[in-house]
């Protein structure tokens, strides 16, 4: 589960942003595997299945739509 959740952090764009929050996102794979760690399987299995579905849907996305180029400026004759 903590592997799968270091894919989906890795292949989610993000937006820039504070590089200490990107260290605490990068973290939380880790903490959820700890907290995780002593429920019951059902819910672990649960929580995997809807991470591999969520790789295959930004896969899937990632390849399939890229973002709009932005147009170079025209310039116009007077």
């Amino acid at each position: 589960m903590i592997a799968t959740q270091f894919i989906m952090r890795k292949m989610t764009p993000s937006a820039g942003g504070d590089p200490s929050q990107q260290r605490i996102m990068m973290l939380m794979p880790l903490f959820l595997g700890f907290m995780f760690y002593g429920v019951s399987s059902g819910l672990v299995l649960y929580w995997l299945t809807g991470n591999v579905v969520g790789i295959g849907q930004q896969w899937f996305f990632n390849r399939t739509f890229h973002a709009p180029a932005i147009p170079a400026p025209v310039k116009r004759k007077k």
